[in-house]
């Protein structure tokens, strides 16, 4: 559920992202190969991971891409298996969350807008897959929807 009450809604295996209102009424809809998770960020736009393009994208409500991140950009020791979820940060950056392909890539990555890799996460010995993270001491109170951007 979105601060102002909607509900976003990734479909897999329909290949797209919807909005519905409280009444569960269609007002938005974004086709993508993909998605594993929506967030309605702080500035209107929806950040979307999408598996299967092996991807992040920023999409505003007119359906442009105001940001994208594909896995292939990110440098071969921080490069994920796949795209299964992600965090916007208050600072901005992006965490990209993986299930690592069995222990063979990192599980989390944080980058920059400007594409830039801040830290990754590859421990396979204390942790396993990655396909969601809590970043606790980001800013926000999770009770308070639209306070964290997740």
């Amino acid at each position: 559920m979105t601060a102002q009450g909607t509900y976003l809604v990734p479909f897999l295996q329909m290949h797209k992202v919807v909005e519905y209102d409280k009444g569960f009424k269609e007002i938005w809809s974004y086709p993508i190969k993909t998605p594993w998770a929506a967030i309605r960020l702080h500035n209107g736009n929806m950040l979307i991971p999408d598996e299967g393009d092996r991807l992040t994208r920023e999409v505003n409500p007119q359906d442009e891409t105001a940001w994208e991140i594909k896995l292939s950009e990110l440098p071969p020791e921080a490069r994920l298996a796949d795209s299964q979820s992600c965090v916007r940060l208050a600072s901005g950056n992006t965490i990209l969350c993986s299930r690592g392909n069995g222990g063979k890539n990192p599980q989390l990555v944080e980058v920059t807008l400007g594409k830039k890799v801040v830290w990754g996460l590859n421990d396979w010995k204390n942790l396993g897959p990655a396909t969601a993270v809590w970043i606790l001491d980001d800013p926000g109170i999770p009770e308070r929807p639209g306070d964290l951007q997740r």
